[in-house]
C-alpha cells in the first residue's frame, strides 16, 4: 500500500491491512482496496453528501450530485447512476482546494428511483467506491395560487393570478383562460415566470363585468413534457360599485420579522354596498386566524390627495373590529371616503414565500378579493469576527457594534496562537490563557452594542493575558415551532434566558426548546451580562430533544452569585450527520461561509495531558472560529470545554480541545460539542 494516501496516525492500520492482503495473495487496489476501506473516514473514501440517500423529490431535469472525499487524491472521479443498478457513467467536476466533487445528470424520468455511486481513480491506478445510495425522483406540479377558486374579484385594471411549480423546470408557463368550463378550449397566452422562485404571474386585461372565468395553467419543459394544473374558477364584479385593495406591503417585500401588519382600503362607489359583514386576510389561499384586538378598520374624514388607492390623510373613530375570522356582524360603513383596514399577524412561516391577500363579504353577501402579493419572512444568522486585544487586566474591550439584530444571541471563545503547545505547565508560549479563564460579555441591547472582558479564576492564580476572542451573532427564535434550517439539513435554535442566581452548584434551571428536535442536539452557552462581575460559568446537563438543564458554576470556593444573569444559547442538531467512532458531525455552507458542527466523546486531556485527543475537520478552514461546549460532566466542578491549540496539515484544520477544571480534577471519557466556522 502506497503510505502516501494514509496520514502518520494510521500508519500501524495501514500496515496490518497490507499484511493481510499478502497472507491473502491479493493485490492492495481496485475494489478490493474499497471494499477493505469502505467509507471510514480514518481511512481513504468518496462519499455522495447530495442527495441525501432515500431523499424524494429530485429535478426530471437537472440533478446536481455532490460529494467529498479525503486521505485519498483523484485524479478522476465517476457518477454512476441508474433505475436499478448505477450503469450510466458521468465524469465529475473535482475541487482539490475543498476536497470535494461535483457531477451534473439530466433527463431523469419522473417517480423513479435511482441508485447512485461515486468512483475516485488516484495517479496510480487505486479505485475507492461510495457506499450506493438511492434517491426518487417526484410527480412535478404547476399551481394557481391566486385568485381563489370561486372568488369574486373587482375587475378594475385586470385580474391578476398567479402561479407556482415544482420539481420541473419549464421553458414556457401558459395560461389558458376563458367561459368554457374546460379552458383549453379557450384563449391562452404565454406568462412571465421567475425561475428562481419558482413561480409565475400574469394579469388578465380586458375582462367582462359579472362573468364567471375559468383557469388553468400548463407548463412545458424542454423535452416538450407538460402538466396541467387543476381548473379554477373566478367571477368579475362591477369596478363601479366597490374597490378593494390591498395596499402594504408590496409585492415581493422581505421581512426580517414573522409578526407583519398587512393594510389596505375599501371604497364604496356609485351606491354600492359596503357595509363590512366579513372581512378575512388570507395566506396561500387560507384565511388567517386572527383574535381579538388583530383586525382594525377605520373611517376615512380626509382622502389622500383624492386617490383612494391611497392611505387616508385622517380618521374618524374606529368603525370597525373584529373577534376572530369568522365574525359576520363587523357592520362598518365605508362608504364616502372609505375605510382602511390593518390586521396585524404574527407566528408566520419562516423562509417560505407566502401569497397574502384580502376577502371582503358586504352586507349583501357579496365577496370581494383584493389584489395579491408575493413576501417572505427571514431570519437572520451572521457568523463573526475576532476581536482584537481584550485588556489582560479583566477590563472590558472596546464597543462591538450591531445594526442588524433585535434580540442577539452571541457565543464567544478565547482564541488560542494557532499550533502554539504551552498548554499545561503554565509556559508562556503565546497570548493564550489555558488556566481557567472565560469570556463574558455586557450587551448593551438599547445602543445595539456590546463588549467584552476576560475574567480569570482565583483558584490556583491563573495567569493574565492580553487575550483574542472570538464570536458570533445570531437573531433569537422568537416563533413556538420555528428552527433555522441549515443547509446540510440540521436544524438550530437561538435564544436568551435569565438564569436564576438560585440555580448554582447542583441546583438546575430547565430550559424548554421553542420546538422539539427530533434528536438530543448539542448545546452552547454564554453569559451575556456582568451583574456579578467575577468569574461565573455555566453547567449543562440532561439534553433531550424538548429541552436542558444548566446552572451556574462559581468559581473554587465563590459563594452563589447575588444576581440573575441573562444567558445566550444554541441548540443544532445532528439529524443529517456523519459518524466515524466516536466522532458524529455534518458541514455545510451557510451564508457563503463553510461550517462544521460536531460531537466527540472520549476526551480525557484535563489541564494538560497528552496530545491524544485532537481530531481533524473535514475541510481545511483559512481563518476559523471554534466554540467549543461540555455536555457532560464526568470529574470535578467547575469544568468547561475549550481548545488550546489549532492547526492544519496542508489539508485539514484540526483542533486539540481539552476540559477546563479550575479544581484540578481529573476528567476521563467527556464528550464535548463544537461548531467551527469561516471567519467573515
Amino acid at each position: 500500500m502506497d503510505g502516501n494516501i494514509m496520514e502518520k496516525r494510521n500508519s500501524r492500520i495501514s500496515l496490518r491491512i497490507w499484511w493481510v492482503l499478502t497472507l491473502a495473495g491479493m493485490s492492495c487496489s481496485g475494489n478490493a482496496f474499497s471494499t477493505l476501506l469502505g467509507d471510514d473516514l480514518d481511512s481513504p473514501y468518496i462519499q455522495i453528501i447530495s442527495p441525501a440517500s432515500n431523499a424524494e423529490g429530485l429535478n426530471v431535469d437537472t440533478v446536481t450530485v455532490t460529494g467529498t472525499y479525503g486521505i485519498f487524491i483523484p485524479e478522476k472521479v465517476t457518477l454512476y447512476y441508474g433505475p436499478g443498478s448505477p450503469s450510466t457513467a458521468v465524469t465529475a467536476t473535482i475541487q482539490t482546494s475543498t476536497s470535494t466533487w461535483e457531477a451534473t445528470i439530466t433527463g431523469l424520468t419522473i417517480a423513479t428511483s435511482y441508485s447512485f455511486m461515486a468512483q475516485a481513480t488516484d495517479a496510480d491506478g487505486k479505485v475507492i467506491e461510495s457506499s450506493v445510495i438511492s434517491a426518487k425522483t417526484r410527480d412535478p406540479a404547476i399551481a394557481i395560487l391566486s385568485p381563489n377558486d370561486g372568488a369574486s374579484i373587482i375587475n378594475s385594471g385586470g385580474v391578476n393570478v398567479i402561479g407556482n411549480w415544482q420539481y420541473f423546470t419549464p421553458v414556457t408557463v401558459t395560461l389558458y383562460y376563458g367561459t368554457d368550463t374546460n379552458p383549453l378550449d379557450d384563449a391562452s397566452v404565454v406568462v412571465g415566470k421567475n425561475d428562481s422562485a419558482q413561480t409565475w404571474s400574469h394579469t388578465l386585461g380586458a375582462l367582462a363585468n359579472s362573468t364567471t372565468y375559468y383557469i388553468q395553467a400548463k407548463a412545458t419543459n424542454a423535452a416538450a413534457e407538460t402538466i396541467l394544473s387543476p381548473v379554477r374558477s373566478f367571477t368579475t364584479v362591477d369596478p363601479t360599485n366597490i374597490q378593494f385593495t390591498l395596499v402594504n406591503p408590496a409585492d415581493g417585500e422581505t421581512f426580517v420579522s414573522n409578526s407583519i401588519t398587512f393594510s389596505g382600503h375599501l371604497l364604496s362607489i356609485n351606491g354600492g354596498s359596503s357595509k363590512t359583514e366579513k372581512f378575512e386576510l388570507l395566506i396561500d389561499g387560507a384565511p388567517y386566524a386572527y383574535v381579538a384586538g388583530d383586525l382594525t378598520i377605520k373611517k376615512c374624514t380626509t382622502a389622500d390627495g383624492g386617490d383612494a388607492d391611497q392611505y387616508c390623510d385622517a380618521y374618524g373613530a374606529t368603525c370597525a373590529t373584529a373577534t376572530d375570522h369568522t365574525n359576520t356582524a363587523l357592520d362598518c360603513d365605508c362608504s364616502g371616503l372609505g375605510c382602511d383596514w390593518f390586521i396585524d399577524t404574527s407566528g408566520l412561516t419562516w423562509n417560505t414565500w407566502m401569497t397574502i391577500g384580502g376577502r371582503f363579504t358586504d352586507d349583501l353577501a357579496n365577496t370581494y378579493t383584493s389584489n395579491a402579493v408575493q413576501i417572505i419572512s427571514q431570519q437572520k444568522l451572521s457568523f463573526g469576527e475576532t476581536i482584537v486585544a481584550v485588556p489582560a487586566d479583566e477590563s472590558f474591550s472596546g464597543y462591538i457594534n450591531y445594526t442588524d439584530l433585535t434580540d442577539p444571541v452571541i457565543i464567544v471563545a478565547i482564541k488560542p496562537s494557532e499550533d502554539t503547545d504551552s498548554y499545561v505547565d503554565g509556559t508562556p508560549g503565546g497570548d493564550e490563557d489555558t488556566d481557567s479563564a472565560f469570556p463574558i460579555i455586557s450587551l448593551e441591547s438599547g445602543n445595539k452594542r456590546f463588549r467584552v472582558r476576560v475574567m480569570n479564576s482565583d483558584d490556583g492564580g491563573a495567569r493574565k493575558r492580553t487575550e483574542d476572542v472570538w464570536y458570533f451573532m445570531v437573531e433569537a427564535n422568537t416563533a413556538t415551532n420555528q428552527h433555522y434550517v441549515l443547509s446540510d439539513g440540521n436544524e438550530l435554535e437561538a435564544g436568551n434566558i435569565t438564569l436564576d442566581k438560585a440555580k448554582t452548584y447542583n441546583t438546575f434551571q430547565t430550559v424548554t426548546f421553542l420546538k422539539p428536535f427530533s434528536a438530543a442536539p448539542l448545546v452552547f452557552t454564554q453569559q451575556i451580562s456582568d451583574a456579578n462581575g467575577r468569574f461565573l460559568i455555566q453547567r449543562i446537563r440532561n439534553v433531550s430533544v424538548t429541552g436542558f438543564e444548566v446552572a451556574f458554576q462559581p468559581d473554587d470556593g465563590d459563594p452563589a452569585p447575588g444576581s440573575d444573569e441573562t444567558v445566550s444559547y444554541v441548540a443544532v442538531d445532528l439529524v443529517n450527520s456523519t459518524v466515524s467512532g466516536n466522532h458524529t458531525y455534518s458541514y455545510g455552507i451557510f451564508n457563503g461561509k463553510r461550517f462544521q458542527i460536531g460531537r466527540k466523546g472520549q476526551i480525557n486531556h484535563w489541564n494538560g495531558g497528552t496530545e491524544n485527543d485532537q481530531f481533524a475537520m473535514a475541510h481545511l478552514y483559512a481563518t476559523p472560529l471554534v466554540f467549543v461546549g461540555l455536555n457532560t460532566s464526568g470529574g470535578g466542578e467547575p469544568a468547561y470545554g475549550r481548545i488550546y491549540k489549532y492547526n492544519d496539515d496542508g489539508s485539514y484544520t484540526w483542533i486539540y480541545p481539552f476540559v477546563e477544571d479550575v479544581q484540578v480534577a481529573g476528567h476521563l471519557d467527556e464528550t464535548i460539542v463544537y461548531f467551527t466556522v469561516e471567519s467573515n
